[in-house]
């Protein structure tokens, strides 16, 4: 499965009544396959193809892309595969100072709020650090796929989903985010309301300390002092 993956993916399968887009299309599907199975090197693989077809799109379709490709290789690199944490490690390094730069943390802080409401993982993964003071984890600073583990289940309850982003301001290392939000479960159960999340950011820009208030009818503000 793993040669023919490789075949159609770069298109060498020697059948030239496949168009191109069904070829890549079937590669996916293999890798995808092996990548379930537990084949780290199928999912770098994947991973990166999935960055590299990010790169042609724009747009919901671009973002859905890029988070894929990097849950395949944060797979990938918890396996041990060097390619996958290497690509990992030079991503965090270009993100590094996105959150602590006065003049991107903002749109930032509004694609945040975007991927809570796309449920887009792969984007939203990248704000947080490998280990957190993380509110609803108590008791110890709890690992990243632990954070990741508990804002997927609470998707999973609330799948229906619109975030409006409100307002974001900056205080030295530390940063408050405000945003509207309307969810509706399977159940069709509503909660609705403002969310205020507070967060102090380690020396790369990553999330260290997570807290959030929830305001069911009045919409809170910014603390003195963060613009």
């Amino acid at each position: 499965m793993r040669l023919m993956a490789d075949m159609y993916l770069n298109q060498k399968h020697g059948y030239p009544d496949i168009s191109p887009e069904a070829s890549l299309n079937l590669a996916e599907l293999w890798l995808n396959r092996l990548m379930k199975q537990g084949d780290a090197d199928a999912a770098c693989q994947l991973g990166i193809h999935w960055r590299r077809r990010a790169v042609q799109t724009s747009g919901p379709e671009k973002q859905q892309l890029l988070g894929k490709a990097k849950e395949a290789l944060q797979m990938a690199a918890k396996a041990g595969n060097p390619v996958a944490i290497k690509l990992l490690e030079e991503e965090a390094s270009n993100n590094k100072s996105g959150l602590l730069d006065e003049r991107q943390f903002k749109p930032l802080l509004q694609s945040y709020v975007a991927a809570r409401q796309n449920m887009d993982m792969g984007h939203l993964s990248g704000f947080f650090a490998r280990e957190l003071d993380y509110q609803y984890i108590k008791g110890k600073k709890a690992t990243h796929d632990a954070v990741m583990e508990d804002i997927r289940e609470g998707w999973d309850n609330w799948k229906n989903r619109q975030c409006t982003y409100i307002a974001g301001g900056r205080k030295d290392n530390r940063i408050e985010l405000i945003y509207r939000f309307h969810y509706i479960s399977a159940q069709n159960k509503v909660i609705q309301g403002y969310a205020k999340e507070k967060w102090t950011l380690d020396a790369e820009g990553k999330i260290m300390h997570w807290r959030e208030q929830i305001f069911k009818k009045s919409m809170p503000s910014l603390s003195p002092g963060f613009k």
